[in-house]
């Protein structure tokens, strides 16, 4: 959700200038930056995954399969119950 904001809080600048200075229609200016909206979402949601896997666990190269999602599941279950909280 905060990618989300971040992406609107963008595309609202954008459109802003777009219609101030090149006094675009609504319409237009609004469809030309919605690229802008979507790219900025997905990069920062792509980052924070990115960066979310890499802290959580040390992936070996070798054995990059076993770390899919399924994996990452199976990995806290694991951890959880080693400490006792399952």
């Amino acid at each position: 959700m905060m990618a989300g904001a971040a992406g609107l809080f963008l595309y609202s600048i954008l459109v802003s200038q777009l219609l101030a200075r090149l006094r675009l229609l609504a319409l237009p200016a609004t469809i030309s930056a919605m690229p802008l909206w979507f790219l900025t979402v997905f990069a920062l949601q792509w980052l924070f995954l990115t960066w979310a896997l890499t802290m959580t666990i040390k992936i070996d190269p070798a054995r990059r399969d076993r770390h899919l999602a399924g994996g990452l599941i199976w990995h806290w279950f694991i951890r959880l119950r080693r400490r006792r909280l399952l």
